[in-house]
């Protein structure tokens, strides 16, 4: 594992590496590339250049930041899902893909460059598409995809097996108290995050390595450390249902500091950053305001002009079986072409029952 920087917490992130006889593979490049080429140097004489392939879960900043950088000294093979590897190579469509508003999106890009996720282009003989279910074999190591939608579409996470071990590189489940699942699946996308993140510990690896925990959580750990994650966003919806005044209707907007802190996070972090911070905090709030739906705590009464928030307005009540049609459906290919198919509904009002 190669750690990132401030106890792996966003914007920064564990990377792992493995380092063959004639394969040295970087899984993820969150930490900077200044951070894995010192890790590299002092514990195994090498150096970013000496890396042969990197395996993107996806690219989200936390993520593949460090891509371009490691791109330009190693000429590595990247091997990803075909949307990461369309992705990766402009802030502005991670950025749509990550719930940023199109007026809001310089915002994005100036924090992505502070970080180090530079624009570029990369060959296409130097990228491998990858599908989920499907083996590659590294040298003496076999990889194994998997896709799981609740955190974002098409990210995969990694199964690394030869004949000693078996452990899952699970990326952003990542049982840390702040999971992301915001846009686009929303309340729909709050089961279905709980669900791939049992599926993991079902799995019964040997390990299971995250992208923001500081140890890997050995496989006597696995099932205790997923009861306290549900109960975590258990209780997000809870605090989400009680955000809510008793009698008096809220916009989603006038809610603030649902899980990130904001208003102590200025003068700490840029401008920009926490601008970005603010949209994320708003579909997280959304996501669980309309799992409380679905139980029957708290409706929607005004959409903001959300199309799916209005449907389920008219049917008055939550559309479960409706959400991956309207929103899931499209997205990817949307924000790929640089168009937001859906906005923040942030003056939708809100209730309790």
């Amino acid at each position: 594992m190669i750690l990132g920087e401030d106890k792996s917490k966003f914007p920064s992130g564990n990377a792992l590496f493995i380092n063959l006889k004639e394969n040295k593979i970087l899984i993820d490049t969150n930490p900077s590339e200044k951070r894995i080429n010192s890790f590299l140097k002092n514990e195994l004489n090498l150096s970013s250049a000496d890396i042969t392939d990197v395996i993107l879960s996806h690219t989200h900043l936390d993520h593949g930041r460090g891509l371009a950088a490691i791109f330009e000294k190693s000429n590595a093979m990247i091997h990803a899902h075909p949307d990461t590897l369309k992705r990766c190579e402009k802030k502005a469509r991670i950025g749509l893909y990550a719930g940023i508003q199109k007026e809001q999106i310089h915002h994005f890009e100036a924090f992505g460059s502070s970080i180090g996720f530079k624009d570029r282009s990369y060959p296409y003989n130097r990228k491998h598409p990858l599908k989920s279910n499907q083996t590659i074999q590294l040298g003496e190591i076999s990889i194994y995809t998997h896709e799981t939608n609740a955190h974002c579409l098409h990210m995969l996470d990694y199964e690394i097996r030869n004949d000693k071990f078996d452990l899952i590189f699970s990326c952003d489940y990542d049982f840390t108290p702040v999971p992301w699942y915001g846009v686009p699946q929303r309340g729909y996308a709050v089961q279905r995050f709980k669900d791939a993140t049992k599926e993991l510990v079902h799995r019964k690896v040997q390990s299971i390595i995250s992208s923001h925990r500081l140890n890997p959580i050995p496989l006597t750990e696995q099932q205790s450390e997923l009861e306290k994650y549900l109960q975590t966003i258990n209780e997000r919806t809870k605090r989400a249902i009680n955000m809510i005044p008793s009698r008096t209707p809220i916009k989603l907007q006038d809610i603030s500091n649902f899980v990130y802190p904001i208003e102590k996070m200025a003068g700490a972090y840029s401008e920009d950053y926490i601008i970005c911070a603010q949209t994320w905090d708003y579909w997280l709030l959304l996501a669980h305001l309309e799992e409380a739906w679905q139980r029957s705590k708290v409706k929607c009464i005004e959409s903001d002009g959300d199309l799916f928030l209005e449907r389920c307005i008219e049917a008055d009540q939550y559309l479960t079986e409706e959400v991956e049609h309207l929103l899931v459906n499209g997205w990817a290919e949307e924000t790929l072409q640089q168009k937001m198919p859906f906005h923040l509904p942030a003056n939708s009002v809100w209730k309790k029952l």
